[in-house]
């Protein structure tokens, strides 16, 4: 799972088309949400998830 919270992982993880949509969705959520990229055993790829803050 990788949370797009940090800014070191977005300066280490390679751009790639699902991350760089999971950084347009976080730019635009209100405060208190963040994205997700879940890679999921059961499902054929990774998806997106919009979770509320843990504060």
């Amino acid at each position: 799972m990788t949370d797009l919270d940090t800014g070191a992982l977005r300066d280490v993880l390679p751009s790639t088309p699902l991350r760089r949509a999971a950084s347009r969705l976080d730019s635009v959520l209100p405060p208190g949400f963040r994205v997700e990229i879940v890679d999921s055993d059961p499902e054929p790829a990774p998806v997106l998830r919009v979770v509320t803050r843990e504060d």
